[in-house]
């Protein structure tokens, strides 16, 4: 079987969204009298211990890197936020916004 780097990239990506789904369903079954609650309601130790396994090494490190450095300067002119770097206009793509 030929797998290519597209095929790895697409395979992690779901693997992670299916490991963090995994945890919030399993939080579910085991807090039913919860109901339904926001993200930050949930207690993340727990969540990430249930998805770890899944996810691999995990590790953080401070960079200087911001949504603008890669942006670019030109593209998109109209879709940055140059006084917040962090807002989410910045990630997104212009031509699909």
């Amino acid at each position: 079987m030929n797998v290519s780097s597209h095929d790895l990239i697409h395979l992690s990506q779901a693997l992670q969204v299916t490991s963090a789904f995994l945890a919030g369903v399993l939080w579910a079954i085991e807090n039913p009298n919860r109901g339904i609650v926001e993200a930050e309601e949930l207690d993340f130790e727990h969540i990430l211990e249930i998805a770890a396994p899944y996810l691999g090494t995990m590790s953080g490190h401070y960079t200087d890197w911001t949504p603008l450095l890669t942006k670019g300067i030109d593209s998109y002119p109209s879709t940055k936020d140059t006084s917040d770097p962090w807002q989410f206009i910045n990630f997104a793509l212009g031509e699909f916004i």
